[in-house]
């Protein structure tokens, strides 16, 4: 098996940071997108990294940690907002 480098958005609970332990627990690089280091994870070989998703400089220095391209980017940072749709606002879906 090819070893990946694999950056996971949203990755401090639930999907994400399930995802992150599983796929680092099968032997690839995992880096743990995430807005706060707070987060533990079980599987010690899981890399968190600060990222905002929605901040360019965030993004930036997350890319530049890591150290350049990666294999598989895993899009699963999101927020949820309730409501009808024309009361949301579009500040909301940028977010």
């Amino acid at each position: 098996m090819e070893k990946l480098k694999i950056l996971i958005s949203g990755a401090s609970s639930g999907i994400g940071k399930a995802v992150a332990q599983q796929l680092a627990g099968a032997g690839h690089e995992v880096w743990a997108g995430l807005r706060n280091l707070e987060t533990k994870f079980s599987e010690p070989s899981v890399k968190p990294v600060l990222l905002d998703v929605t901040s360019p400089q965030s993004i930036s220095n997350c890319l530049n940690l890591i150290g350049g391209e990666i294999d598989v980017l895993i899009n699963n940072a999101g927020i949820a907002v309730g409501g009808p749709l024309e009361s949301i606002g579009l500040e909301n879906f940028k977010k």
